[in-house]
């Protein structure tokens, strides 16, 4: 199996990929979005405090405890009803998506490699691993909600962000050679996946080390990372448009 698809150069058309890439991105910022309106403009139960100290061992409780309801975290959308309707189908459509989208892209970025290419067949080994584990974890994240199963989401949520940005950085090297002629409004393709792959990182490391809860003040870095994280992470898919049909 693993060989037939290794021979393949791809499954889908430009157009077809095109479609779904735009199609995926739309379905993830639209989902979080939403919900996030939702929840910031629903009132009610939103507001009240919320203890999930109880699904944590002690030394974590200040971490969980929230006073004015839950901060403004994307899986904070997928809480209460109906905004976590939307956010788990919303979610688990995304992840169908990124699995397809990111076995697609190997194929064509493996295809387009030459037999001397070892590094760069590795990073595109690890970026299909990487899309692969993401939405799939993408997926699973919806049958564990945050104020329910706070560990397994809390897995998942992880499982997610640490391969998307491993993904941001072996989509780059593993397609460095292939499109350093590529230019996407005057700007080199390979220059914008960098920067990109860079302030995915930063976000990540925002998001992990900018919750202050600790020392008893917010959560705002934390919550402005996770966002950055999902913003940047959705555009370094979109880099894969402007060299569809180009670069054959």
């Amino acid at each position: 199996m693993f060989e037939l698809i290794g021979k393949r150069s791809n499954f889908l058309s430009d157009k077809a990929l095109k479609l779904l890439i735009y199609l995926a991105a739309i379905m993830i910022i639209g989902t979080t979005v939403l919900t996030q309106i939702l929840l910031q403009t629903g009132g009610g139960v939103r507001d009240e405090p919320i203890d999930l100290s109880d699904q944590v061992p002690d030394m974590f409780d200040s971490l969980v405890i929230f006073p004015d309801g839950l901060p403004g975290w994307i899986s904070s959308g997928g809480v209460f009803p109906p905004e976590n309707l939307i956010f788990n189908i919303g979610l688990k459509i995304g992840g169908i998506l990124y699995i397809i989208i990111g076995l697609e892209v190997f194929l064509r970025t493996n295809s387009k490699l030459i037999s001397s290419s070892g590094k760069e067949k590795k990073y595109n080994s690890i970026s299909l691993l990487c899309t692969t584990l993401a939405g799939l974890n993408l997926f699973m994240l919806t049958f564990f909600p945050m104020d329910k199963s706070l560990i397994f989401h809390l897995i998942c949520a992880f499982s997610i962000f640490i391969p998307v940005v491993i993904w941001t950085f072996t989509l780059f090297y593993s397609r460095k050679n292939i499109d350093t002629e590529m230019k996407f409004r005057n700007y080199n393709l390979n220059s914008i996946r960098n920067y990109i792959a860079y302030l995915c990182l930063f976000s990540f490391l925002l998001m992990v080390f900018g919750n202050h809860r600790i020392a008893g003040i917010s959560v705002v870095g934390s919550v402005i990372g996770e966002w950055g994280l999902m913003f940047t992470s959705q555009l370094q898919v979109l880099t894969f448009i402007p060299i569809l049909g180009k670069n054959k």
